[in-house]
């Protein structure tokens, strides 16, 4: 998931993460944009459906 975000530019959502790392699941990814958002490595913006992130570093 980080080398994946690694090479977003802008905004991006969990489903687009999906799409780029489809052998995991949906728990997965979330559990490892919730650590990246604690690094300070991506931000995330929005609430529920809604919620996009970006990169900080």
């Amino acid at each position: 998931v980080r080398r994946a975000t690694m090479n977003k530019i802008g905004r991006f959502s969990k489903q687009d993460i999906r799409e780029l790392c489809p052998s995991l699941s949906i728990s997965s990814i979330e559990g490892a944009l919730r650590k990246l958002v604690a690094e300070g490595e991506i931000q995330r913006e929005g609430n529920g459906k809604n919620i996009k992130y970006f990169r900080l570093k």
